[in-house]
């Protein structure tokens, strides 16, 4: 049995006009993918974030705070 998915979810450019709507778009790519799989620990395990510049952490318990 497979014990892996990978799952896209699209960016939106709905509601976007000329200012500062425009500097949140996406240019590298049209949306953010996730790979999931299956551990035996039963505890969620995060390997690495692409694309962050290292802002998010790799803790699945901690909250990002600025």
């Amino acid at each position: 049995m497979n014990k892996s998915i990978k799952v896209f979810a699209p960016a939106s450019i709905g509601n976007v006009s000329c200012g500062f709507d425009v500097l949140g778009l996406a240019v590298q790519s049209p949306g953010d993918e996730v790979f999931i799989s299956l551990n035996d620990s039963n505890k969620v395990t995060i390997k690495s974030i692409v694309g962050d510049d290292g802002r998010l952490p790799l803790e699945s318990n901690k909250i990002l705070q600025e």
